[in-house]
């Protein structure tokens, strides 16, 4: 069963769509603060209150009912845009006041636009209070960098206002060139095919020195590698990383996922670059990279990729290039090239990329095609006519050469059972005891990959950190449980569930084994399955996995029970205020392995439902004063803000009202 990821709220799409991802190392999108929020909570109660005494549910008709709920969800995003406005983090004053913004654009677009106003001045502060940061590879791949933050509201407002959205767009390219240093270009050179120049021969003998230094100082020779791949990305640049990859798996990795960010992070991404690194997590030595004008191969050693590959790092590390290549290119599809040097090559390279990888990504994120395509036809009529004859014989040579010689494309990577006992002899070698129980969980989840359960924990037992021992061991029962219910043996699943100590795992496990009883028009066994859930859940220490695993319970109950939903939500919150400085995860969560030296040694994804924002709006469907009486009463203050702007956004658009009967149905 393919494992994706956790949740991690993306402010400005809260209310729509979820993206969850569990990387061993999440978000979308990052953090919403906690600061005071003096008048929201004094003036909305007194307001709800005097609407409720004038006219009470019980009195009111539909129309009388709909027409209250609108002026107040109004009056709750005009007061939620004001206080977001006085905190102190910029980048939650930012979205907060541009979601406001956002819903109320069609109904006080003077209000709208004062909280587009003061939301882009914000995150204009956060882009600039960020300039000098280093911002860990990671931090970007899930949540972005500071400028998307900037990019991102300027899309949301030229959606609501064009005008200010072309406001804002011209001042954020006036901001980039005041931080830019006098000495560089306003416009580089990009999309040039690496491995002609004088320089490009320079680099990759650069990074044949730093290769030497792999067996004697690793650390070092990465260190060396990372300066050189900064000055550009050669066609050879791989080889050093799949030399990384036969001597330490994860070391490879991380450097790769340190390419990927620096790449997410250009204002233009090159398409070229990630041609070139595309065969890494497809376990292939060979591409054509190509700009449709002139091409060249970029080929790494079969015999020597064959060392290096790692199916269960394949299958993490194909979503992380997929993500941000379709960031990537969605970037050069929009973007205004004119001013660039060397424009059309910058087309072909990504229009190549884009329908190279189409199979690919059909096969491993089928969710992704219409946008993938979409893509193509936005690319497709700027290339020229030579472009596209060119692109087309380029992709037919490269599938006759894969057909023919399938065996070099796709060389088989080493035995499992080998590279385990290469990690075990490691860890017996090592006088290291972080190093050594890094070698043994990287050596637990080679054989969990295998589905040798009683392997992976007897590998286990071997790690000295009792912590990280125990997290290791969620993950192997976490996977087991998983099998098992894709297997449809759900009481095998449930046995390993309970056996998974981390509470949002947990639930997410008991989650998908109540979805069966449901599928199987079984609500009591759901409800039951649920109850039990809850039940591990409570154990838990307060924690934000202990937040999420009740959040995932209600999301489900959500579905049929209304009271228990309510009762979920209500020791979600409960859990929250008791957490110092509590803040809503964005719409990706990422959770990190013990690291070992620094390096995160471990990379797992899962999935789950974790988001507080679309269970509220569901409820609010029921009891809208209800759900915001709930809000109400989070002490983190940009945490209520958020989810009281996503109960009043619910109502100003209009969702499908659910049947009570069906949503109210007592277990």
């Amino acid at each position: 069963m393919k494992d994706l990821g956790v949740v991690r709220i993306r402010v400005i799409h809260w209310m729509s769509m979820v993206t969850v991802v569990f990387f061993y190392t999440i978000s979308p999108t990052s953090s919403h603060v906690e600061l005071p929020l003096p008048s929201l909570h004094r003036q909305t109660p007194s307001r709800l209150a005097t609407h409720v005494q004038s006219s009470s549910p019980a009195q009111e008709n539909t129309e009388q009912r709909e027409a209250r709920l609108r002026q107040l969800s109004i009056d709750l995003l005009r007061d939620a845009g004001e206080e977001a406005a006085k905190l102190n983090d910029r980048r939650s004053a930012a979205l907060i006041q541009i979601n406001a913004g956002k819903a109320l654009c069609s109904v006080d677009l003077e209000r709208a636009r004062k909280f587009f106003n003061s939301g882009f001045e914000a995150a204009l502060e956060y882009y600039r209070d960020g300039k000098n940061q280093l911002t860990d590879p990671i931090e970007v791949l899930t949540a972005g960098s500071r400028a998307d933050l900037c990019e991102e509201i300027i899309q949301v407002v030229s959606h609501c206002d064009a005008v200010f959205g072309r406001e804002f767009t011209k001042a954020f390219s006036d901001e980039k060139r005041r931080q830019q240093s006098p000495s560089a270009p306003t416009k580089r050179q990009v999309f040039r095919l690496w491995g002609g120049s004088s320089n490009d021969i320079l680099l990759e003998n650069d990074l044949d020195s730093a290769a030497t230094l792999l067996r004697t100082n690793q650390e070092v020779a990465i260190t060396e590698a990372r300066k050189v791949y900064s000055k550009g990305i050669t066609r050879g640049a791989l080889i050093f990383i799949w030399h990384l990859a036969v001597q330490d798996r994860a070391a490879a990795d991380e450097l790769y996922l340190w390419l990927l960010a620096r790449i997410r992070m250009e204002e233009v991404p090159d398409a070229g670059e990630l041609q070139i690194l595309a065969p890494y997590p497809f376990g292939q030595p060979f591409i054509w990279v190509t700009n449709g004008i002139g091409g060249q191969g970029a080929i790494s050693p079969p015999a020597l990729v064959a060392r290096a590959r790692n199916p269960r790092s394949e299958d993490l590390l194909t979503d992380w290039y997929i993500e941000t290549t379709f960031f990537a290119l969605s970037r050069i599809a929009a973007a205004d090239l004119s001013g660039y040097q060397d424009p059309a090559s910058g087309i072909g390279a990504a229009s190549y990329l884009a329908e190279w990888l189409k199979p690919r990504v059909a096969r491993v994120r089928p969710d992704l095609i219409p946008a993938w395509q979409y893509i193509i036809e936005q690319l497709s009529p700027r290339l020229s006519s030579q472009q596209r004859s060119t692109l087309f014989a380029m992709s037919a040579s490269e599938e006759k050469a894969r057909k023919e010689a399938g065996h070099m494309f796709t060389p088989q990577p080493k035995n499992a059972t080998d590279r385990i006992q290469d990690l075990l002899r490691k860890a017996e070698n090592s006088q290291q005891p972080a190093e050594r129980d890094r070698y043994y969980q990287e050596a637990a989840l080679e054989a969990d990959h295998l589905d040798d359960l009683s392997w992976a924990l007897q590998i286990m037992d071997k790690i000295s950190d009792g912590e990280w021992r125990q997290h290791v061991g969620d993950w192997i029962y976490f996977n087991a449980s998983n099998r098992a219910i894709a297997r449809g043996e759900m009481e095998v699943a449930r046995s390993y569930a309970l056996k998974v100590k981390a509470p949002d795992q947990c639930a997410y496990l008991f989650c998908a084994i109540a979805r069966f009883a449901l599928k199987g028009k079984d609500k009591t066994q759901a409800a039951d399955i649920l109850a039990e859930a809850e039940r591990q859940v409570d154990k838990a220490d307060d924690s934000s996995a202990k937040v999420r695993g009740f959040v995932s319970i209600a999301n489900l109950l959500a579905s049929f029970d209304y009271t228990r939903t309510l009762e979920m939500l209500s020791y979600a919150v409960r859990t929250a205020n008791r957490l110092p400085d509590y803040t809503l995860e964005p719409g990706k969560m990422v959770r990190t392995s013990k690291k070992a030296q620094g390096r995160t040694p471990a990379l797992t994804r899962n999935s789950g439902n974790f988001d507080l924002g679309t269970v509220m709006a569901t409820m609010a469907t029921v009891d809208f004063e209800g759900a915001l009486a709930l809000a109400q009463s989070l002490e983190s203050k940009s945490f209520k803000l958020t989810a009281i702007i996503a109960l009043a956004s619910s109502v100003l658009n209009k969702p499908k009202q659910p049947e009570k009967s069906s949503l109210k149905q007592s277990t």
